[in-house]
């Protein structure tokens, strides 16, 4: 649940009315003389002033079919016309083209305008981006209150990213007044038609019992539903319910699994303990070196975590060559971020490490820099706060709070 910072990410509508027939059976003629034919009807119903016909030939333009070439200008064109006579997909088009700069230039304004008129009509999908467009300033001035009106209308139609976002403004109160209830019921609605951060998020609400009651075992259904669609925050939370046991049978097998899924995905909580768990030897054969390549990757994305549990390893030299120069490295780093055993085995190394030793330590420290995070673009709201997230957007960027609830 991280911002979304180009809001127009649809695909052009194509084939949304009765006339798109003619398209598809045009398409899958055999014959170049039939499709030349076709295409001549559909161009003379256009040039007739048939809106419909309009659509189609700029989604023909748009898309390359009938042999054209791909040409936007042509799309635009025809879409223009179609979008002058009030048809709504192509309203909807001639917006995602100016918004792209595909045929003319890009206008955020424009894009906006007739994005808006397709809405205005009822379109789902018109209604979704113009919300994101109220919600990042994009075409039109940022107002929560507008985002959230335009995410309800499309929410009511069943759309179902505008329902996670409109359970993202209950919950963080921006737009309208925060209401753990309304989001969760939205979150449901959302998580139906397996929009995964939905069902992640109903998930969250289950296991700490927010707008609906707590539930470990609804908690692992929902965890599992994404988790099944590859989302990695999912995947770490299904295994951290089967090492624990919370809502299913505690299963250390399991827990690697996922684990291990997610740890692939580089999220660093599941590396921690994917980590942990070939120190400890459950779920997995232990294996120290493999223990030090998780905990590294973690490290290398800054979790504190992962930079303690990477310091030990060096300061006892399991699985790498003992190295306290290394173990101090990685102690400043994670106490740094507030790390309360790192903060404390900084304070014994530096009672036995040699002034060099510890200048090297630090000079490695301060040569150390986080990675750029680039945040998941699957998700609208920018929210003012952050409950039931998976915080992990902040958390890597070093924010100790974060990652304290995250566990890292």
């Amino acid at each position: 649940m991280k911002p979304l910072t180009v809001p127009m990410t649809t695909a052009l509508m194509a084939a949304l009315f009765c006339a798109a027939s003619l398209v598809l059976a045009c398409a899958h003629a055999q014959q170049g003389d039939a499709v030349t034919k076709q295409l001549a009807i559909l161009r003379t119903q256009a040039e007739k002033g048939d809106a419909l016909s309009q659509f189609d030939l700029g989604m023909a333009f748009y898309s390359g079919k009938f042999g054209l070439a791909t040409n936007y200008a042509e799309a635009v064109k025809w879409f223009r016309q179609a979008a002058e006579q009030n048809l709504a997909g192509a309203q909807y088009n001639l917006g995602c083209c100016y918004a792209r700069g595909q045929g003319m230039d890009k206008d955020q304004v424009a894009a906006a305008n007739w994005i808006g008129k397709a809405a205005e009509q009822g379109d789902a999908q018109s209604q979704y981006n113009l919300a994101l467009c109220y919600v990042h300033g994009e075409g039109v001035a940022k107002d929560k209150v507008q985002a959230v009106k335009w995410f309800r209308r499309a929410a009511e139609q069943n759309e179902g990213e505008s329902q996670y976002n409109l359970a993202m403004c209950y919950a963080v109160g921006q737009g309208v007044e925060k209401d753990a209830v309304e989001a969760a019921k939205w979150y449901h609605r959302a998580a139906e038609q397996n929009v995964a951060q939905a069902q992640f998020n109903l998930a969250l609400c289950y296991e700490e019992g927010k707008g609906v009651k707590e539930d470990a075992v609804e908690a692992v259904k929902w965890y599992r539903k994404p988790a099944e669609q590859n989302y990695p925050d999912a995947q770490n939370n299904l295994a951290s319910c089967y090492s624990s046991g919370q809502g299913v049978a505690k299963d250390w097998v399991e827990a690697v699994k996922w684990y291990r899924k997610a740890a692939e995905q580089d999220c660093t909580e599941a590396q921690c303990s994917l980590g942990a768990l070939y120190v400890t030897g459950q779920g997995v054969v232990r294996d120290d070196a493999e223990a030090v390549k998780w905990f590294r990757k973690a490290a290398m994305k800054n979790s504190h975590r992962g930079q303690y549990n990477l310091g030990v390893c060096y300061q006892d030299g399991q699985g790498v060559p003992k190295d306290e120069t290394e173990a101090y490295n990685w102690f400043l780093l994670a106490a740094a971020q507030g790390n309360q055993g790192a903060k404390q085995d900084v304070t014994k190394l530096e009672r036995r490490l040699t002034s060099a030793q510890r200048a090297a330590g630090q000079q490695r420290a301060s040569e150390f820099t986080p990675p750029q995070i680039s945040l998941n673009r699957a998700s609208q709201i920018e929210a003012d706060g952050n409950p039931l997230t998976d915080l992990r957007a902040k958390a890597e960027t070093g924010d100790a709070e974060s990652q304290d609830q995250l566990g890292e």
